[in-house]
């Protein structure tokens, strides 16, 4: 959004003041530009670190209990409650949980058997933040 501000700038600058010197004007465009495209570098970064990873392709095991979240995988176990989950968010093809508003754990709809398994995985955890808040 801020790019498209600088980028908007750039061009009513250009529009009202044409004669002076057009340095602050491409800088702004520069910039504007640069902004904006962050979000897609970071986005091609985190999947090409994801592919990297020791863990791509291996299979985890992710349970939904009452207590909490259990994963089992090549490279350990975890366990996470309820209420330390800050969110979950259901997308078009999965459910995107964030830890710490910053750690996503991505479980696609193919994994949740049945599939009606991702209503009740919301409503637990709609039900732990309730009690936490």
């Amino acid at each position: 959004m801020i790019g498209i501000v600088f980028i908007l700038l750039a061009i009513l600058f250009y529009a009202v003041v044409p004669a002076r010197s057009p340095v602050s004007n491409i800088l702004l465009l520069v910039c504007g530009v640069f902004v904006s495209l962050t979000p897609l570098n970071s986005k091609y970064h985190w999947i090409k670190d994801r592919k990297e990873s020791k863990q791509f392709g291996e299979t985890v095991i992710i349970e939904f209990r009452e207590d909490g979240i259990h994963q089992t995988g090549p490279f350990g176990k975890a366990e996470l409650l309820w209420e330390g989950l800050d969110s979950a968010v259901a997308t078009e093809n999965g459910l995107l949980l964030k830890q710490n508003k910053v750690i996503l754990i991505y479980v696609p709809d193919s994994a949740l058997e049945p599939i009606e398994a991702k209503k009740r995985i919301l409503e637990r955890l709609n039900q732990a933040l309730g009690q936490a808040g």
